[in-house]
């Protein structure tokens, strides 16, 4: 990104987190054995038609502008708050970047108090953490020497790094299509 464009895109990035206009979007998670709805996966995009309508750009902006904290509060705090408006059924799955934990502006409780406020049972909810820079490594990491990679499975390591790609190609091949 040149330096215009990141200062565009930071400024709009501080106007998204400075007005809360990030909106939440819940995917239905299923049973794979019954078919029923088990809960929600809490996904978060911005503004409609914007550059930061894409989830990645906002994570990436907010690294860079050394805001994970803030957006990851905006993001749970949307997501609790359609959840509990929503009323449905099963368990909310929340996206957790484990590096707001070091930040010092992380505030425990927080969630605790949203989910009191929306009246959500805690057992409702599921954290699922995130590791996105080191998922994307691997991926790439594995893009790149697949073929010498994979197929000759030169230990277990290697191998259970194959399969996890595979697995998460094939999961978001099946998010994909619901």
């Amino acid at each position: 990104m040149d330096l215009l464009n990141y200062e565009t895109n930071k400024k709009e990035f501080l106007e998204i987190i400075k007005n809360k206009s990030v909106r939440t979007v819940l995917q239905p998670i299923l049973s794979l054995r019954s078919g029923n709805v088990e809960g929600y996966e809490a996904l978060t995009r911005g503004p409609s038609g914007s550059f930061f309508e894409n989830p990645e750009n906002l994570f990436r902006i907010s690294q860079t502008c050394n805001m994970v904290w803030e957006l990851e509060y905006l993001c749970r705090a949307k997501a609790l708050e359609k959840f509990g408006a929503q009323g449905v059924r099963g368990r909310l799955f929340l996206n957790v970047n484990p590096n707001v934990m070091h930040d010092s502006k992380f505030r425990k409780g927080f969630t605790k108090g949203y989910i009191e406020q929306f009246n959500i049972n805690p057992e409702r909810i599921v954290f699922e953490i995130t590791e996105r820079e080191a998922v994307r490594k691997v991926v790439d990491f594995h893009k790149e020497h697949r073929e010498g990679f994979c197929k000759a499975g030169h230990s277990k390591e290697h191998v259970r790094v194959c399969k996890a790609y595979e697995y998460i190609s094939r999961r978001r091949g099946h998010r994909d299509r619901i």
